[in-house]
């Protein structure tokens, strides 16, 4: 279960949104994991004997999904995922925001220099101006 503004969040909810900026707790030592979740992944496919291309959208494991963070998957495993509460922190249009949310998060909450708070072992991020401001028409 995933939470945001402090409820139980649906996928219909979240319906039109790209990704997800959010934060892992775990409820035995306090420790948390920032991190960022696509909810699709899209695929262009050349078609065969065509110069064309097909696009495939698929949902991603977002429902069940725990982080990319190895220390936080040995907890998980040694706690057991009822002792952990995952909460979104900002839903986003695009990925490059959720990319820029995240490292913001990370870099307020300087999960690297509080390693007894953060599972965070990096950050970091590659964001062009072109990525997140509207071009003028």
């Amino acid at each position: 279960m995933w939470l945001y503004n402090g409820s139980e969040i649906t996928p219909e909810e979240i319906n039109g949104y790209k990704s997800f900026v959010y934060t892992i707790t775990c409820l035995v030592n306090g420790k948390q994991y920032i991190g960022k979740k696509k909810l699709q992944f899209t695929r262009r496919k050349k078609i065969k004997d065509s110069n064309r291309r097909k696009t495939f959208v698929r949902e991603s494991d977002w429902e069940d999904y725990y982080g990319s963070s190895e220390s936080l998957a040995k907890d998980i495993v040694k706690y057991g995922k009822d002792n952990f509460k995952r909460e979104i922190l900002r839903l986003c249009l695009t990925n490059t925001e959720a990319t820029y949310y995240e490292l913001w998060e990370q870099m307020v909450r300087h999960v690297l220099f509080n390693h007894a708070l953060y599972y965070n072992n990096y950050v970091g991020a590659r964001i062009h101006r072109n990525h997140v401001v509207k071009k003028e028409s």
